[in-house]
């Protein structure tokens, strides 16, 4: 049974830690739980997954918004959208929050995380060993989902946006010098310059068809 429990950015976590065969349509019938989707980020993600073809369960502070954000989900496609208006910041709301998606979409948490779950009352930090790991900085397929669906609602980084203006005006060297000051190594800094200019790559190609 396909399940992820997700809110906010809290999808990025999985961008370092999910296999590189991560293919969007298996999505297509996974139950998601997603927390904060009145407005911002939360919102997007709602959307995102409904168009995928994903069961929701959707919670927020505000129930009108909440509301709103369900009807839009399903005129996109969601199969089952359920929502329960709710106050994270209060101890005992995230466990009524859980059961209720339990109980509407039958959930059986293959990933037991809940990331924002603990806004506003304190929590023991569970701290893992340390591991290293050769896919650091790789992009891989879930983490290049992951990110344009975050750049979609965000846009480019700062430093991102800066790179890429020194790329369209050829200055690739000075492109990776100022990208290694930002994320820490040669490797990793090739690698975001092979990206940002496949981008600006894109951006031409999609620009030349238009005119």
């Amino acid at each position: 049974m396909k399940v992820l429990l997700l809110t906010g950015l809290g999808a990025l976590f999985f961008a370092y830690y999910w296999d590189d065969n991560f293919d969007p349509a298996s999505l297509h019938g996974a139950r998601v739980l997603l927390t904060g989707v009145s407005a911002g980020i939360g919102e997007e993600l709602a959307y995102h997954y409904a168009r995928l073809g994903s069961h929701l369960v959707l919670t927020a502070h505000t129930e009108a918004l909440l509301q709103q954000v369900v009807g839009n989900c399903r005129k996109l496609g969601a199969p089952k959208v359920f929502y329960i208006a709710a106050d994270m910041a209060s101890p005992e709301v995230p466990e009524r929050v859980v059961q209720f998606a339990l109980d509407k979409l039958a959930m059986a948490l293959r990933y037991p995380m809940a990331v924002g779950l603990n806004k506003g009352h304190k929590v023991t930090k569970n701290v893992g060993k340390p591991r290293h790991s050769r896919r650091r900085g790789r992009l891989t397929k879930h983490t290049k989902f992951v990110r344009d669906m975050i750049r979609e609602v965000c846009g480019f980084a700062p430093y991102e946006r800066r790179a890429m203006e020194l790329l369209k005006v050829s200055k690739d060297k000075r492109a990776l010098k100022f990208i290694k000051k930002r994320v820490g190594t040669h490797i990793r800094a090739k690698r975001k310059r092979e990206e940002l200019s496949n981008v600006l790559a894109a951006m031409r190609k999609a620009a030349a068809k238009k005119d």
